[in-house]
Protein backbone atom coordinates (compact mmCIF):
# COMPACT_ATOMS: atom_id res chain seq x y z
CA UNK A 1 0.00 0.00 0.00
CA UNK A 2 1.30 3.45 -1.08
CA UNK A 3 1.35 6.15 2.03
CA UNK A 4 1.90 9.76 0.83
CA UNK A 5 2.30 11.66 4.46
CA UNK A 6 2.29 15.06 4.89
CA UNK A 7 4.72 17.23 6.68
CA UNK A 8 3.30 18.30 9.94
CA UNK A 9 2.95 21.99 11.14
CA UNK A 10 1.08 22.19 14.20
CA UNK A 11 1.22 20.67 18.08
CA UNK A 12 -1.06 20.66 20.38
CA UNK A 13 -0.90 20.11 24.36
CA UNK A 14 -2.11 16.36 25.14
CA UNK A 15 -3.72 15.67 27.78
CA UNK A 16 -5.79 12.65 27.46
CA UNK A 17 -6.05 9.20 28.73
CA UNK A 18 -7.09 6.18 27.63
CA UNK A 19 -7.98 2.86 30.19
CA UNK A 20 -6.61 -0.49 29.80
CA UNK A 21 -9.02 -3.36 30.23
CA UNK A 22 -8.04 -5.84 32.44
CA UNK A 23 -8.95 -9.66 32.01
CA UNK A 24 -7.37 -12.63 34.04
CA UNK A 25 -5.46 -15.73 31.75
CA UNK A 26 -2.88 -17.74 31.88
CA UNK A 27 0.26 -17.23 30.38
CA UNK A 28 1.87 -19.86 28.17
CA UNK A 29 5.25 -18.94 28.53
CA UNK A 30 4.94 -16.48 31.67
CA UNK A 31 8.95 -15.92 31.62
CA UNK A 32 9.66 -15.23 27.94
CA UNK A 33 11.60 -12.32 26.48
CA UNK A 34 9.33 -10.71 23.95
CA UNK A 35 10.77 -10.89 20.49
CA UNK A 36 11.47 -8.10 17.61
CA UNK A 37 13.49 -5.03 18.26
CA UNK A 38 11.00 -2.92 20.40
CA UNK A 39 10.52 -4.30 23.81
CA UNK A 40 7.27 -3.50 26.18
CA UNK A 41 8.37 -1.59 29.09
CA UNK A 42 11.49 -0.27 27.58
CA UNK A 43 11.97 3.70 27.57
CA UNK A 44 12.49 4.92 24.41
CA UNK A 45 13.80 8.76 23.48
CA UNK A 46 12.58 10.85 20.23
CA UNK A 47 10.70 13.66 19.11
CA UNK A 48 7.02 14.84 18.56
CA UNK A 49 5.26 16.06 15.18
CA UNK A 50 2.21 16.25 14.18
CA UNK A 51 -0.16 16.18 11.16
CA UNK A 52 -3.96 16.70 12.54
CA UNK A 53 -6.60 14.22 12.99
CA UNK A 54 -5.94 11.34 10.45
CA UNK A 55 -8.74 8.06 9.92
CA UNK A 56 -6.30 6.21 7.33
CA UNK A 57 -2.54 5.27 7.61
CA UNK A 58 -0.21 2.23 6.55
CA UNK A 59 -1.52 -0.13 9.06
CA UNK A 60 -4.58 -0.75 7.03
CA UNK A 61 -7.27 0.34 10.23
CA UNK A 62 -8.52 2.89 7.65
CA UNK A 63 -11.65 4.94 9.82
CA UNK A 64 -11.59 1.41 12.18
CA UNK A 65 -10.61 1.93 15.78
CA UNK A 66 -9.83 -1.63 17.26
CA UNK A 67 -12.52 -2.22 20.27
CA UNK A 68 -9.56 -2.49 23.09
CA UNK A 69 -7.94 0.82 21.70
CA UNK A 70 -10.67 3.39 21.59
CA UNK A 71 -9.93 6.16 23.32
CA UNK A 72 -6.57 6.22 22.56
CA UNK A 73 -4.08 8.66 20.14
CA UNK A 74 -3.45 7.52 16.45
CA UNK A 75 0.60 7.71 15.71
CA UNK A 76 2.49 7.20 13.47
CA UNK A 77 5.82 5.95 13.74
CA UNK A 78 9.36 6.25 12.20
CA UNK A 79 10.70 3.06 9.56
CA UNK A 80 12.59 0.83 12.10
CA UNK A 81 10.42 0.56 14.99
CA UNK A 82 7.23 -0.06 12.13
CA UNK A 83 9.03 -2.48 11.13
CA UNK A 84 9.92 -3.67 14.34
CA UNK A 85 12.48 -6.90 13.09
CA UNK A 86 9.72 -7.67 10.41
CA UNK A 87 7.48 -5.11 7.76
CA UNK A 88 5.16 -3.89 9.92
CA UNK A 89 4.87 -5.41 13.62
CA UNK A 90 4.82 -2.08 15.43
CA UNK A 91 1.03 -1.63 14.12
CA UNK A 92 -1.53 -1.82 16.58
CA UNK A 93 1.05 -1.42 19.94
CA UNK A 94 0.25 0.77 22.72
CA UNK A 95 2.51 3.30 24.14
CA UNK A 96 2.49 5.33 26.97
CA UNK A 97 3.81 9.22 26.01
CA UNK A 98 4.85 11.74 27.90
CA UNK A 99 6.50 15.46 26.81
CA UNK A 100 10.44 16.05 28.52
CA UNK A 101 9.33 19.72 28.35
CA UNK A 102 12.09 20.28 25.72
CA UNK A 103 12.01 21.48 21.85
CA UNK A 104 10.56 24.13 20.30
CA UNK A 105 6.76 25.76 19.32
CA UNK A 106 3.75 27.50 20.68
CA UNK A 107 2.45 24.08 22.41
CA UNK A 108 4.92 21.90 24.06
CA UNK A 109 3.70 18.20 24.50
CA UNK A 110 2.19 18.10 28.02
CA UNK A 111 4.42 15.66 30.51
CA UNK A 112 1.05 14.06 31.59
CA UNK A 113 1.56 10.57 30.18
CA UNK A 114 -1.06 9.39 27.62
CA UNK A 115 -1.99 6.68 25.65
CA UNK A 116 -1.56 6.14 21.96
CA UNK A 117 -1.49 3.19 19.32
CA UNK A 118 0.56 3.18 16.42
CA UNK A 119 -1.73 3.24 13.46
CA UNK A 120 0.77 4.79 10.91
CA UNK A 121 4.16 4.67 9.18
CA UNK A 122 6.03 8.03 9.49
CA UNK A 123 8.80 7.87 6.58
CA UNK A 124 10.63 10.97 7.61
CA UNK A 125 10.64 10.89 11.69
CA UNK A 126 13.98 10.49 13.31
CA UNK A 127 14.67 7.19 14.94
CA UNK A 128 11.81 6.61 18.00
CA UNK A 129 10.30 9.63 16.62
CA UNK A 130 6.29 10.05 16.75
CA UNK A 131 3.89 11.75 14.66
CA UNK A 132 0.96 12.06 15.93
CA UNK A 133 -2.87 12.35 14.53
CA UNK A 134 -3.61 16.06 16.53
CA UNK A 135 -3.40 19.38 15.65
CA UNK A 136 -0.99 22.06 17.16
CA UNK A 137 2.50 23.43 16.60
CA UNK A 138 6.10 22.66 17.27
CA UNK A 139 8.42 19.98 17.49
CA UNK A 140 8.99 18.76 21.06
CA UNK A 141 11.18 16.15 23.13
CA UNK A 142 9.16 13.03 24.34
CA UNK A 143 9.49 9.53 25.94
CA UNK A 144 7.64 6.66 25.42
CA UNK A 145 7.27 3.07 25.70
CA UNK A 146 5.51 0.16 24.47
CA UNK A 147 3.04 -1.38 26.90
CA UNK A 148 0.63 -4.59 26.32
CA UNK A 149 -3.13 -3.67 26.26
CA UNK A 150 -5.04 -6.15 28.37
CA UNK A 151 -8.33 -5.71 26.82
CA UNK A 152 -10.95 -8.25 27.11
CA UNK A 153 -12.54 -7.83 24.01
CA UNK A 154 -11.41 -10.76 21.79
CA UNK A 155 -9.27 -10.47 18.00
CA UNK A 156 -10.97 -9.42 15.31
CA UNK A 157 -10.81 -10.33 11.36
CA UNK A 158 -11.27 -8.59 7.80
CA UNK A 159 -11.08 -9.96 4.97
CA UNK A 160 -10.22 -7.83 1.88
CA UNK A 161 -10.46 -9.16 -1.67
CA UNK A 162 -10.39 -12.97 -0.78
CA UNK A 163 -11.43 -16.12 -2.21
CA UNK A 164 -11.55 -19.57 -2.13
CA UNK A 165 -7.52 -19.44 -3.60
CA UNK A 166 -6.45 -16.18 -2.21
CA UNK A 167 -6.74 -14.50 0.98
CA UNK A 168 -5.28 -11.17 2.20
CA UNK A 169 -6.48 -10.71 5.98
CA UNK A 170 -6.55 -7.76 8.32
CA UNK A 171 -6.26 -9.22 12.03
CA UNK A 172 -6.25 -6.28 15.19
CA UNK A 173 -7.26 -6.20 18.36
CA UNK A 174 -4.73 -8.09 20.11
CA UNK A 175 -3.44 -7.46 23.38
CA UNK A 176 -0.07 -8.32 22.78
CA UNK A 177 1.89 -7.94 18.91
CA UNK A 178 1.61 -10.61 16.54
CA UNK A 179 4.77 -12.21 15.78
CA UNK A 180 3.06 -15.29 13.59
CA UNK A 181 -0.24 -16.13 11.69
CA UNK A 182 -0.78 -19.77 10.19
CA UNK A 183 -3.56 -21.24 8.38
CA UNK A 184 -4.87 -24.52 8.09
CA UNK A 185 -3.69 -26.27 5.24
CA UNK A 186 -6.81 -28.72 4.94
CA UNK A 187 -4.87 -31.24 2.82
CA UNK A 188 -1.95 -32.09 5.23
CA UNK A 189 -3.84 -30.30 8.40
CA UNK A 190 -0.78 -28.96 9.14
CA UNK A 191 -0.68 -25.00 9.86
CA UNK A 192 1.57 -22.73 7.18
CA UNK A 193 2.99 -19.60 8.20
CA UNK A 194 0.70 -16.73 6.09
CA UNK A 195 3.30 -13.52 5.02
CA UNK A 196 2.50 -10.55 6.36
CA UNK A 197 2.47 -7.24 4.33
CA UNK A 198 3.88 -3.73 5.15
CA UNK A 199 0.12 -2.16 5.81
CA UNK A 200 -0.47 -5.13 7.96
CA UNK A 201 -2.46 -7.37 6.18
CA UNK A 202 -1.84 -11.45 6.11
CA UNK A 203 -1.96 -13.42 2.63
CA UNK A 204 -1.81 -17.04 1.78
CA UNK A 205 1.18 -18.63 0.50
CA UNK A 206 0.50 -19.13 -3.72
CA UNK A 207 -1.23 -23.20 -4.00
CA UNK A 208 -1.94 -23.55 -0.21
CA UNK A 209 -5.35 -25.08 0.20
CA UNK A 210 -6.96 -24.15 3.17
CA UNK A 211 -11.11 -24.29 2.38
CA UNK A 212 -13.76 -22.00 3.66
CA UNK A 213 -14.28 -21.32 6.21
CA UNK A 214 -10.62 -21.05 7.37
CA UNK A 215 -8.59 -22.35 10.68
CA UNK A 216 -5.94 -19.45 12.00
CA UNK A 217 -2.94 -20.03 14.74
CA UNK A 218 -1.32 -17.03 16.00
CA UNK A 219 1.40 -16.56 17.80
CA UNK A 220 2.49 -13.24 19.94
CA UNK A 221 6.27 -11.84 20.46
CA UNK A 222 6.02 -13.48 23.92
CA UNK A 223 5.37 -17.10 22.06
CA UNK A 224 1.59 -17.41 23.68
CA UNK A 225 -0.27 -19.43 20.91
CA UNK A 226 -4.04 -19.49 20.22
CA UNK A 227 -6.39 -20.24 17.21
CA UNK A 228 -9.36 -19.28 15.63
CA UNK A 229 -11.43 -21.74 14.39
CA UNK A 230 -14.59 -21.54 11.73
CA UNK A 231 -13.93 -18.00 10.78
CA UNK A 232 -15.87 -17.78 7.20
CA UNK A 233 -14.60 -15.57 4.73
CA UNK A 234 -16.47 -12.13 4.46
CA UNK A 235 -14.71 -9.80 2.51
CA UNK A 236 -15.29 -6.08 3.92
CA UNK A 237 -16.52 -6.97 7.58
CA UNK A 238 -15.30 -6.92 11.08
CA UNK A 239 -15.49 -10.54 12.12
CA UNK A 240 -15.51 -10.71 15.94
CA UNK A 241 -13.08 -13.41 16.82
CA UNK A 242 -13.31 -15.62 19.97
CA UNK A 243 -10.02 -15.76 21.35
CA UNK A 244 -7.45 -13.03 22.61
CA UNK A 245 -3.85 -13.56 23.96
CA UNK A 246 -3.54 -13.80 27.83
CA UNK A 247 -2.83 -10.29 29.63
CA UNK A 248 1.32 -9.51 29.90
CA UNK A 249 2.62 -7.05 32.90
Amino acid sequence: MSVTRRRPTRLTVLTAAASIWTATALLANPAAAATGTLQPGLAYNGDATYYGANAGGACGFGGYTPPNLVGMLPVAIDTADYQDGDVSRACGAVLLIAGTGTGSGATPVSAKPFFGYVADLCAYCASHSLDLAVAGDGKWGITWRVVNATGAKPLMYQFTGSSLIYIDLLVSNYNNLLAKVEIRNTLTGLYVPMIRTSDNHWVVPAGLLFGNPISLRLTDIYGDRITQSALPIINNIQQTGNTQFPARP
